[in-house]
Formats: C-alpha cells, sequence, structure tokens
C-alpha cells in the first residue's frame, strides 16, 4: 500500500498483480497470490479479494490517520464504505469543527458543506450510509446516531451550548439532558417558579443566536409532544422535570404555573 502510494481501499487487484516491488526483484506478488486469497475470501463479503485482504491485514499495516486524511484530499473520490471507523471518526470531528456545532448536532446540510481538509469534498456520502443504518424506529437524529457509533458524544456542558450559538434552530431531541436540566435550572434561578409561560417568554443570554437571546419554549413543547404521543395523564411541566431528574418526589401548589413546596 505505502509502496503504491495509495490508501488501502483504493488498490486494485491488478497494483496487487502488476506492481513491481523491490523486495521481490521488481516482481509484483502475482496472480497466485490474488488467487489464495480470493478463495479464502467468504461469500458474503461485499467487495474484492484485494479489499478482503486488505481488510484482514490492516492491523498490521502501519499507515498513520493523518497520511490516509492527506491522501483522502487527494483522491477523485471517497468511497465511504470502505473507511475505518477510525477515519470516519476523524472526518466528523473535521465536520463538527468546520461548522462550530458537537457532532450530536450535524445534520444533512452540514454533511454537504465542503471540507478543505479533504480538498472541498464533503461528508454527505457518509451521512446517508448511517441515514440508512438508523432503524426507522430510532428516536436519534442521524446525526446523534453517528455520534453515538463512532463515540464523539462526550462532550462538555460549554461545548454544548457554545454549540446553540450556530444553529438558529435548536433540536432538542439531541440536546442532552444535562444540558436541559442546566437550562431549566438556570430559569428557575431567574423566576423561582416553575411555569411553561415563563419557559415560552424569558430570554435566556445562554443560548443567544446572532445577538438575540432565545427562551426555553423548544424544551417545553419537545417534552409536551412526548407526553401526548404517549397519553400521559401529568401535565407537561411535571413529566419534563420528571425526565430531567430536577425533582423527585416533588408536590406541586397546581398543575401549571406550578411551584414545588418540598
Amino acid at each position: 500500500m505505502i509502496k503504491i502510494g495509495k490508501l488501502d481501499w483504493r488498490l486494485s487487484d491488478s497494483d496487487i498483480i502488476n506492481t513491481p516491488l523491490d523486495e521481490l526483484n521488481g516482481r509484483g506478488l502475482g496472480g497466485s497470490f490474488l488467487s489464495y486469497w480470493r478463495k479464502r475470501k467468504p461469500d458474503d463479503f461485499q467487495g474484492t479479494a484485494t479489499q478482503y485482504m486488505l481488510e484482514i491485514l490492516k492491523p498490521s499495516i502501519n499507515i498513520s490517520i493523518d497520511e490516509q486524511i492527506i491522501r483522502l484530499k487527494d483522491a477523485k473520490f471517497i468511497p465511504f464504505e470502505f473507511l475505518s471507523r477510525e477515519i470516519e471518526k476523524r472526518l466528523v470531528v473535521i465536520l463538527s469543527r468546520t461548522v462550530k456545532v458537537i457532532p450530536r448536532l450535524l445534520g444533512a446540510l452540514d454533511s454537504l458543506v465542503p471540507l478543505d481538509e479533504l480538498g472541498g469534498k464533503n461528508l454527505n456520502k457518509l451521512y446517508q450510509n448511517y441515514a440508512r443504518l438508523k432503524s426507522p424506529d430510532d428516536p436519534r437524529s442521524v446525526g446523534a446516531f453517528i455520534s453515538d457509533e463512532l463515540g464523539l458524544s462526550d462532550v462538555t456542558l460549554e461545548e454544548e451550548l457554545e454549540s446553540f450559538q450556530f444553529r438558529e434552530a435548536i433540536q432538542w431531541r439531541n440536546v442532552s439532558k444535562r444540558t436541559a436540566r442546566h437550562l431549566t435550572k438556570r430559569l428557575y434561578g431567574k423566576t423561582g417558579k416553575w411555569n411553561s409561560e415563563d419557559m415560552m417568554k424569558i430570554p435566556m443570554e445562554e443560548i443567544t443566536y446572532e445577538g438575540r437571546d432565545r427562551s426555553l419554549g423548544g424544551i417545553y413543547a419537545y417534552y409536551d409532544r412526548i407526553r401526548r404521543e404517549n397519553r400521559m395523564t401529568c401535565s407537561t411541566l411535571e413529566f419534563m422535570l420528571a425526565e430531567l431528574g430536577i425533582l423527585g418526589d416533588q408536590h406541586y401548589e397546581g398543575s401549571d404555573p406550578v411551584s414545588p413546596t418540598a
């Protein structure tokens, strides 16, 4: 692979057979070598014998992620089906930094953003691949699914809050309960009571977008939709506070607006 100057997924059967190697006195690996891997390749493997060989030998191939990213930049196209999880993870991090949001908030439009590190190519094919993998019953967004699958969900509260500054619309289903809980408790610190009207109207400077403060109405609307879909008899505010773990065995002086008495 290093001899030919290609990434593993760009190697063809012809490369394996015909590329002269100094270690073999100018000869290629030959057809018999490739025939060996053709026989070993399982019938259900979706790829060539060369791709299967490299999949098996990959742990012993010493090429850094940085070098692979550099070669992706020069490639005419990127067959994402053959990229390792490590490369996918690095590419998603690059996209996340480019659009200035955490990985789980990435959307389809973000995947179309040209990346300098890829010579202007984008990650739309990677995004679509994961969209097909995600079960229709999975409530997560594709961005959240990718983030969880690649181990990119471990971000700080500050990083998540900072992402909101670059998103005109916040998809609250993708926001961690930790951050939703933090914002809801900050609102209570301002008002001293739990009140849906306050959530709809009171601006929160921590989720400012282009100089405009936004309210927490979106959080309330998100939990209200879930409550209605599940036909729950409790109030939306009770359900939301319980889901966010803000109050345990709470007691209310009313259903909405409410004030905790314990």
